[in-house]
């Protein structure tokens, strides 16, 4: 298991913290700052990961994600567009993981 980061671990002790001196239920507090990874949080982030996504699909035109891989007189074919798309997938999963 991987140790808790510092910024996380601050955020779960302040809200139990405020849960007791309030006389709230410490787990309903760390759910409500958003702590908890419940299903229909997990679903949120799932949809969420698909809409950005979606948006960046969306943003580019056909020509752009050929042109990744190929030069503009290639005659793509559309194993040659989804190679490219998994490419512009891959980029991002990548990217997502640097960030994180």
């Amino acid at each position: 298991m991987t140790p808790l980061d510092p910024e996380t671990r601050r955020r779960a002790e302040l809200a139990i913290d405020w849960a007791r001196r309030q006389g709230h239920d410490a787990i309903e507090e760390l759910n409500r700052v958003g702590l908890i990874l419940t299903p229909i949080r997990e679903r949120d982030l799932r949809i969420g990961g698909m809409e950005f996504l979606h948006k960046e699909i969306v943003s580019w035109r056909p020509a752009e994600f050929l042109r990744m891989k190929y030069l503009p007189s290639h005659q793509a074919s559309p194993a040659d567009m989804y190679s490219c798309m998994v490419e512009f997938m891959e980029r991002h999963i990548a990217s997502a993981r640097r960030m994180s």
